[in-house]
């Protein structure tokens, strides 16, 4: 195991300089302790699993509540959270707060469609880090984020019409065209 090499090594050292009796219980205590802080890669930064409404209408406020059950022998821990994998911040209809170093608020006011996705939150500190992922899916009507305009066109040529669309469940565009004549 990896606590014997460090004990070992850190034997050698207080041997050095004449400790071996006292400082070899210490030594061996302290990296049995770092073994099962960080040598047996588990981490001692545990977020409690939360969730997000299924059911989430534009327009709803939506908190999310990141709470630690396991935090290690830090006082202080860092909080972050990401959306589809990109850091946030509070702006616009997103606030975040940290109250303690134990929980972390996400305050999502009026939400719409755009603001769907994988919200994430991480924690860190000196003993760890963890992080807890759930999905937001906010439902409304469909809205153009690009709107189809009319074009003229003459026989032969190659136009292009570009719309998008925004809307849960996703909107189905369907295209039509009409063919006007002109002098008959």
């Amino acid at each position: 195991m990896a606590w014997y090499e460090l004990s070992y090594s850190k034997v050698l050292i207080g041997a050095a300089f004449g400790f071996t009796a006292h400082i070899t219980a210490w030594i061996t205590s302290l990296c049995v302790l770092s073994c099962l802080l960080s040598v047996s890669g588990e981490t001692y930064v545990k977020i409690q699993p939360f969730t997000i409404p299924t059911t989430v209408e534009e327009g709803q406020k939506i908190q999310v509540a990141c709470g630690l059950i396991e935090k290690g022998s830090s006082l202080s821990t860092e909080f972050v959270w990401l959306k589809d994998g990109k850091p946030l911040t509070s702006t616009g209809n997103l606030r975040i707060f940290s109250p303690s170093s134990d929980i972390s608020l996400l305050v999502l006011d009026n939400v719409v469609v755009q603001n769907s996705g994988n919200y994430t939150c991480a924690a860190r500190n000196r003993d760890g880090d963890g992080s807890y992922t759930a999905r937001l899916t906010v439902r409304g009507p469909p809205r153009w984020q690009v709107e189809p305009t009319d074009i003229q066109s003459r026989i032969g040529e190659n136009k292009r019409l570009v719309c998008k669309s925004w809307g849960y469940p996703e909107p189905h565009i369907e295209w039509k065209k009409q063919i006007v004549c002109f002098g008959r």
